[in-house]
């Protein structure tokens, strides 16, 4: 699979769509030492405590993918952007490795565990280092970073306030690992799919939204008429309507 840009559809439609650099974003490199490496942009609206937005990208990706919409999301965010820990080769990375058997996915599950248990590892050393607290940290993946923001907000409700998924779905072993608790029914999720995603199919987020709402978490959820498997314009002003309210409450 070639890699996943999922702000192409996106550029399409926004003519100043940002790379890194273009409108004053600076990915700045931080703690080498890390458990993942990322990149990170300061928000542009300045605040005493300011909430935080981890990046999470899909598959054959790298940090720099997702990062590219830093400038078209809130101000107020402080953004970080990942990079998934299996390196496939030079600018590709995974969370994990799949293989594909009579047609159907079959996913290395132990691969997800550990990417989960090193993203939770990087979200309590993101909160330290930046001073941020559960309830101002969301996670956004897209594709396969929308898998591990399932992955590790189910099991993990304490972490973060909410998670946006994106293009996405949840790991089958996902569903007989979690149950509903008062944690959970406390975390926010806003997922989103176009119809036309020939890569993860609608399906997957159908599913997904059914097994939040099994959990007793009432998602945000929305389909995007014609889209691939990519973020458009649309989505986009959903995503930031989404998180101004939600760090507004």
């Amino acid at each position: 699979m070639k890699k996943l840009l999922p702000f192409l559809m996106l550029g399409m439609m926004l003519s100043s769509c940002a790379q890194t650099g273009s409108s004053g974003s600076v990915a700045v490199e931080r703690d080498v030492s890390s458990v993942l490496y990322y990149i990170e942009k300061a928000p542009r609206i300045a605040s005493d405590n300011p909430p935080l937005l981890i990046l999470l990208h899909g598959l054959r990706s790298d940090e720099n993918d997702l990062f590219a919409l830093a400038d078209h999301l809130p101000g107020e965010f402080r953004i970080v952007s990942a990079r998934a820990p299996i390196e496939l080769e030079t600018g590709s990375y995974a969370w994990f490795h799949f293989d594909m058997v009579d047609g159907v996915r079959i996913v290395h599950e132990d691969e997800a565990e550990q990417s989960r248990i090193k993203l939770i590892q990087f979200i309590d050393q993101m909160s330290v280092k930046y001073k941020t607290a559960a309830d101002k940290i969301y996670l956004m993946g897209f594709s396969q970073g929308a898998m591990m923001s399932y992955c590790m907000a189910l099991t993990a409700p304490s972490k973060v306030n909410g998670i946006l998924a994106l293009s996405g779905g949840v790991l089958p072993s996902l569903k007989d690992k979690v149950k509903p608790n008062d944690e959970l029914k406390k975390l926010q999720v806003f997922i989103a799919h176009g119809t036309d995603d020939d890569v993860l199919p609608l399906s997957r987020s159908v599913e997904a939204k059914s097994l939040v709402e099994s959990l007793g978490i009432v998602p945000s959820y929305h389909e995007y008429m014609g889209m691939e498997h990519s973020i458009n314009r649309e989505e986009l002003l959903d995503i930031n309507a989404w998180l101004k309210a939600d760090i507004g409450k």
